[in-house]
């Protein structure tokens, strides 16, 4: 659950399914939309999945490469470039 001063709305994890978002994008879609907007990553970056989209938030399912280490972390970098990704997907 999310409220934050500048929302005009709560966020409650059951709004976040992605039922209730109109316009979704593959892997495929993201990066090239990234690439389209000039940000090029290179395969080990490659961590959105999926991503849906409404009109004031956006829902993004992330992937690790299996050779990460995710113990060595609290936050995975990748995962913190993921989430930056997405607001720019």
């Amino acid at each position: 659950h999310l409220r934050s001063a500048n929302m005009r709305q709560e966020v409650s994890p059951v709004s976040l399914r992605w039922e209730n978002y109109q316009r979704f994008y593959s892997r495929e879609q993201c990066y090239q939309k990234l690439k389209n907007l000039q940000f090029e990553y290179g395969p080990s970056y490659h961590t959105l999945h999926r991503l849906a989209m409404n009109s004031n938030e956006i829902l993004a399912e992330a992937e690790l490469p299996s050779e990460q280490h995710l113990e060595d972390f609290i936050l995975h970098p990748l995962l913190l470039d993921a989430a930056f990704q997405s607001t720019a997907a």
